[in-house]
């Protein structure tokens, strides 16, 4: 373990820890890699699956979406926008160390790394139908333009609180307050109804600001900040490159 520890957030200081660990099981692969003479023919992918979780969605367990709003479960950028990075054979000298900041879905995973390998991902497609992902090579390995502009992010018609359950209740949709919507194109995104998780104990925090310890403000408020309420007929739409925190 080799991070400072977080006075009063035991959560932040056990996710160091496992990070470290991580870190280090990494280094043991890498290491291993380059023993068999292959670690300059293999590609290494790493990428999160959503953003951290907080006390409406999982449970606080230490990790910080901040400055982005929401976090796990929730259509807000804390917990849709992930963080990646790609290492390893076929990245230009060029590239290495830099940042794509183009669109990239989870479904783009497998057409890319077809891609990687020289194959064409569309012969996996049923016939007569395509793939719902895209190649991200070219964008990933020399730094050209990335292949989307549009991603459908959320899509729940079926969502039902908590709050409104009644005993026994079966739910075939999310927890949101209300059935929600999420839509990508370019800089611009679109929200219709409670973009928040709702799990009838911390109905604020998974629309606000959650985070604690370090990077956040010292006089950071966990609860309600500007939270809504939203409604099945609310329209948002932010300008992500001029506000990425959808204030």
């Amino acid at each position: 373990y080799k991070f400072a520890r977080v006075e009063g957030t035991n959560a932040r200081n056990l996710f160091a820890g496992m990070l470290s660990c991580l870190d280090e099981g990494v280094g043991n692969v890498t290491r291993a890699l380059r023993r068999k003479g292959i670690l300059d023919e293999t590609l290494l992918w790493f990428q999160t699956d959503n953003g951290a979780a907080t006390p409406a969605c999982g449970g606080w367990t230490g990790g910080q979406n901040w400055p982005l709003r929401g976090g796990k479960c929730t259509a807000w950028e804390g917990g849709l926008r992930g963080v990646a990075f790609v290492s390893g054979a076929g990245i230009a000298r060029s590239q290495r160390g830099a940042t794509a900041a183009g669109i990239v879905h989870t479904v783009d995973v497998l057409p890319t790394l077809i891609a990687a390998m020289g194959g064409n991902a569309a012969e996996l497609a049923a016939a007569g139908s395509e793939l719902d992902g895209v190649s991200q090579w070219p964008m990933l390995s020399r730094g050209l333009a990335g292949a989307r502009q549009t991603v459908l992010l959320e899509a729940d018609p079926l969502a039902s609180p908590y709050s409104n359950r009644p005993p026994g209740f079966v739910c075939s949709g999310d927890q949101h307050a209300t059935p929600y919507y999420a839509l990508r194109q370019g800089r611009w995104k679109l929200l219709l109804g409670d973009p928040g998780a709702d799990d009838n104990r911390h109905r604020s925090i998974g629309n606000g600001f959650w985070c604690t310890g370090p990077p956040c403000p010292a006089d950071h408020n966990n609860s309600a900040t500007a939270a809504g309420p939203w409604t099945v007929d609310s329209v948002m739409l932010f300008d992500l490159e001029s506000d990425p925190t959808e204030s």
